[in-house]
């Protein structure tokens, strides 16, 4: 009998060794925001705490803890410490997104969008009239400089902006 109970206790002790270990290899990890943008909270429950941070698409997050389906993590860009709901990050980096033009370019052309392409999409042509016009010396200084300009704002500046205006 006391035999059993030993080998119990092994087991269990065993049991307790290997799930820390696992939870310590997955701690440190650096995982990524894949959503536009995400809240991280206080505590693991998105009705009952608060927001620490809020983070952007692309953002890495390391890892401190895991507890069902929030994730412990420490915000690289702020060091804000907090939680976020697993289906909001992932463990590989996401792909850079691509610009409007770059994506009306890539649809017209059933391709990548070049910027030929894109400032005539932007500029009203039609897909018929984008070909046509492509590689072309056109003057769509106007429209490539607010194509560049859209590249620099990110979701963090609308969301500034929106606050800032009292918007909300």
């Amino acid at each position: 009998m006391e035999r059993r109970a030993f080998n119990w206790l092994l087991l269990v002790l065993c049991f307790s060794f290997l799930v820390l270990a696992i939870d310590k290899l997955i701690a440190g990890e650096t995982i990524y925001v894949k959503e536009d943008k995400a809240t991280v909270r206080e505590g693991p429950d998105e009705t009952i705490y608060p927001r620490v941070d809020r983070v952007y698409y692309g953002d890495e997050l390391e890892v401190i803890e895991v507890k069902d389906d929030w994730y412990k993590v420490k915000v690289v860009k702020s060091g804000k410490s907090g939680w976020i709901y697993k289906g909001l990050i992932s463990k590989e980096k996401p792909k850079p997104k691509e610009s409007a033009g770059q994506t009306l370019g890539r649809l017209l052309r059933g391709g990548s969008g070049s910027s030929t392409t894109s400032t005539a999409a932007a500029s009203g042509l039609r897909p018929f009239d984008a070909k046509n016009y492509q590689g072309l010396k056109g003057d769509f200084k106007s429209v490539g400089y607010l194509e560049q300009l859209t590249q620099k704002i990110t979701p963090q500046d609308v969301d500034n902006f929106l606050k800032e205006g009292g918007l909300k």
